[in-house]
């Protein structure tokens, strides 16, 4: 049986760590001075897309939130979303199994699908 709290520190140390690791400290403090958007997001904010797409979403998420994905959906008519409870921004580590579940199936329903 696994220890789910040893799981989820290998899965960090794994997945996390090397990229705060490699982080140009530089960068993201510009970033965050300056904003998170592009020039172009008005417009791109505006285009639709028709492609499949899966959002899974952390619902307690601090550094995204998953609330500004939802705006979304009119702009993505072929976009399905999970909002998955005990999840953070680490939603593959917190929810892995479910994590799991949704992109199998979501690969499963658009594997010969031409339109990916």
């Amino acid at each position: 049986i696994i220890n789910p709290s040893e799981y989820a520190w290998d899965r960090y140390q794994q997945e996390i760590i090397p990229g705060i690791l490699k982080a140009d400290d530089d960068f993201l403090t510009y970033f965050q001075k300056n904003g998170y958007e592009f020039s172009f997001e008005e417009v791109l904010n505006q285009t639709i897309c028709e492609k499949p797409i899966v959002f899974l979403l952390g619902k307690q998420d601090q550094v995204v939130g998953f609330e500004d994905s939802l705006q979304l959906a009119p702009y993505l008519p072929n976009s399905s979303y999970s909002i998955l409870n005990s999840a953070g921004h680490t939603i593959q580590i917190d929810q892995a199994f479910l994590v799991m579940a949704h992109l199998q199936d979501f690969l499963k329903k658009h594997k010969t699908s031409p339109s990916l």
